[in-house]
């Protein structure tokens, strides 16, 4: 069972600094192809794997969820709040 849980740690530790990365690349400019092919690739076909753009409408999403789904899924345009004008 120890080493079950140190092998889970593990993992997420990679795909922990993987997204830390792939959050940090674009910002500078750089690509994240490897980091698309070999960390997104598997989140990325558990919705399908064909989404392109997703739009969010009903309510603000908490931060945490809007940056999962920006590095791991694809881009993410949210726009509640428009009912008043």
């Amino acid at each position: 069972m120890a080493k079950l849980n140190e092998a889970k740690s593990t993992q997420r530790a990679i795909f922990d600094m993987a997204f830390n990365l792939k959050w940090f690349l674009p910002q500078m400019g750089m690509p994240t192809g490897f980091l698309d092919a070999v960390i997104s690739k598997a989140v990325q076909q558990q919705t399908g794997g064909r989404l392109k753009l997703i739009l969010s409408g009903g309510a603000p999403l908490p931060p945490e969820i809007h940056k999962f789904m920006v590095v791991c899924v694809c881009p993410l345009v949210q726009g509640y709040g428009l009912t008043e004008t």
